[in-house]
């Protein structure tokens, strides 16, 4: 749902592309299918979607914009029904995790994992059985004509995430619009690596806001996301990178963030 909030608040007309992968979103992006998208980044209460940071790694695609959307997980059936008949539910991992008390809770229920909450959905609908259920949104539930059993099931009651938006070309950013710039770098496998790397931003005053170390590649070191509050170019600012680029891999800037709340 998070997709059909950026929709409102876009400037034209979008028509929204149902995908049932995050890997399927950067497909259609990049064949030039969809202008735009929507894809969750971290959670309040499962974390990072590591994912989601794995295929930034492998795309040509530059991030456009940010939201955070409250996620309000429930369940969903067909019809009115008794959860005590409930034996399966489609999910995905991440709102299992979310809402891992809830579903520990219940008795002889099998998890079935699916791509995406959409697809969960979409399988829950077409199956149309009265012990089969899906985790999900109320609103997607209704676009799949499911209903909603049961609600405030997630592990906590404010169940934030965190969505990015790419897309195939970079966006002009007003100097009024606070931003925040995702810049990806590899560092070598030796001790104060990072540490060396982190120092030429504290030297040039780039305020670190988020850091995700994943091991992306086949070598021995590590790659590393950083989320940095401003704008910052590589291009426009090589001095504030030369001390990175002389002993690791050269950043690479992922995308400029205009942060908006829906």
């Amino acid at each position: 749902m998070a997709s059909r909030q950026f929709a409102k608040k876009y400037q034209g007309t979008l028509a929204e592309l149902s995908c049932h992968s995050f890997n399927e979103v950067f497909e259609k992006v990049s064949l030039g299918e969809a202008d735009f998208g929507v894809l969750p980044l971290e959670n309040t209460t499962s974390g990072s979607i590591n994912e989601v940071y794995d295929l930034l790694q492998h795309t040509d695609l530059t991030l456009v914009g940010e939201l955070a959307y409250p996620i309000k997980h429930c369940v969903l059936a067909n019809g009115t029904v008794d959860l005590a008949e409930v034996d399966t539910i489609y999910t995905h991992p991440q709102p299992a995790q979310q809402c891992s008390q809830f579903l520990a809770g219940l008795d002889k229920v099998h998890i079935k994992y699916c791509e995406s909450s959409s697809h969960a959905m979409q399988m829950v609908a077409r199956l149309n059985k009265p012990n089969i259920v899906a985790l999900g949104n109320e609103d997607g539930g209704k676009l799949y004509g499911l209903t909603n059993i049961k609600t405030d099931i997630a592990n906590q009651a404010h169940n934030i995430t965190r969505f990015i938006v790419v897309a195939k070309e970079a966006v002009q950013v007003s100097p009024q619009v606070q931003t925040k710039t995702l810049l990806l770098m590899t560092t070598t496998q030796q001790a104060g690596a990072l540490v060396d790397a982190l120092m030429v931003f504290k030297n040039h005053h780039i305020r670190m806001m988020k850091l995700e170390s994943r091991r992306f590649t086949a070598n021995l070191g590590r790659d590393v996301l950083c989320g940095a509050g401003g704008k910052y170019s590589f291009r426009e600012h090589p001095k504030s990178i030369g001390g990175i680029g002389a002993s690791y891999q050269l950043p690479q800037s992922v995308g400029l963030l205009p942060k908006r709340n829906y």
